[in-house]
């Protein structure tokens, strides 16, 4: 596991295995987290994930807690193996504190909570509550997704809410998703920090694309709110390009873990499927971004990965939500099919737009959303919780 070495606190970051596959953003978030928590402790990076899926026993339902029963609505997540495996290595590393990325892995925070005094924080990616909230509310309107409106949520619900209470602190993407945490689960302000999302930052500013070959989506394509923009993609711009044009736009849609309904799904003239691809990198090449997304949270990894290839992005208002961008500097906003393909058109043909969008976006992502941005905003936390859990 890595490991490096700072002069204050000694930190674990657990991590799901499962989720480390690129694209998508949790990788992404945990490599932001490693790399700006590196800077202000010395860090320990554990992946959770069962040695032996298909023999080991996960149990699920109903867990009991000190606050009480919560049902499980990540089953099969916890390993108890894997958990036994966490214990040894706390007890070898003894960290201070130890930061449990995602919700899912709700069941390891309790694990260290009952067994061990280090300080906890719950680093949250998404407000995973109203996330199921507005995926049922979409689903309903959609034979398609049927299978997603259930209780789920409400489990879902009482885990964020007793996760929050539960921890010594917690950290968001953004201020959207801090405010709605507050307002939905009644906690402070005060016990919420925002930690942002970041990413490396290339030395020099990326040149801007002399053309633009195709439209590109890129991103976990086992999230539902990812699912659902591949679809509005697919299904409602490329017709308006097609029709504009007179030929079809080139659409490019790249992804882990494809659900079924990517991956059996009808591609219009001119589309193309890329799965599970090692590296996106060569995706970027003369792409425009389209971020049309209508529900999620945290903010969009994928925008601040086109702004450090120099890839102009066009994006809804909650495709871009928890990035401090402006439309007309940063990206162009679109929020319905035909403002998006309005705006692909538009980048595909300025060159002189093209360059503008790319320049800013680099400064806006180096200004903000690098590794140093993720250690000044963990740094009073770590240091407030070396003494351990409250």
């Amino acid at each position: 596991m890595p490991e490096s070495h700072g002069q204050r606190c000694r930190v674990l970051l657990l991590t799901n295995k499962r989720l480390t596959v690129r694209p998508g953003g949790a990788p992404i978030r945990y490599a932001g987290l490693a790399a700006g928590i590196g800077r202000e402790a010395r860090f320990t990076q554990f992946d959770l994930g069962c040695p032996n899926p298909g023999r080991c026993a996960h149990p699920s339902g109903v867990v009991t807690t000190d606050g009480g029963d919560l049902a499980d609505p990540y089953p099969h997540i916890f390993c108890p193996a894997t958990a036994e495996e966490l214990l040894r290595d706390i007890r070898r590393a003894e960290p201070d504190v130890v930061v449990v990325s995602g919700l899912e892995l709700w069941r390891y925070l309790v694990h260290v909570q009952d067994n061990t005094t280090c300080a906890v924080v719950m680093d949250l990616h998404n407000v995973e509550s109203q996330l199921s909230v507005d995926t049922s509310s979409i689903a309903r309107s959609r034979p398609e997704y049927s299978s997603l409106i259930g209780t789920h949520g409400q489990a879902v619900r009482s885990v964020e809410r007793r996760m929050v209470e539960a921890a010594d602190r917690v950290w968001t993407c953004t201020a959207p998703d801090r405010d709605l945490l507050v307002r939905l689960h009644g906690i402070s302000p005060d016990e919420v920090t925002v930690v942002p999302n970041a990413i490396p930052v290339p030395a020099t500013a990326p040149p801007p694309p002399a053309r633009i070959d195709h439209a590109l989506f890129v991103g976990s394509l086992d999230w539902f709110p990812n699912t659902q923009a591949v679809d509005v993609l697919l299904d409602e711009v490329a017709p308006l390009l097609h029709r504009d044009r007179g030929r079809p736009f080139p659409i490019t849609i790249a992804g882990a873990r494809p659900l079924p309904s990517v991956r059996n799904r009808r591609f219009p003239p001119g589309a193309r499927f890329v799965m599970n691809p090692p590296s996106v990198t060569a995706l970027w090449r003369n792409a425009v971004l389209a971020v049309p997304l209508a529900i999620g949270g945290g903010s969009r990894l994928k925008i601040l990965e086109a702004f450090a290839a120099g890839s102009p992005v066009v994006s809804s208002a909650k495709g871009i939500e928890g990035i401090d961008a402006e439309h007309g500097r940063h990206y162009l906003l679109a929020d319905s099919a035909a403002e998006t393909a309005e705006a692909i058109q538009r980048v595909a043909g300025d060159p002189a737009l093209r360059a503008d969008l790319v320049r800013h976006g680099y400064r806006l992502l180096a200004e903000n959303y690098g590794p140093p941005h993720v250690g000044d905003a963990v740094r009073d936390d770590l240091s407030g919780l070396s003494n351990g859990h409250r």
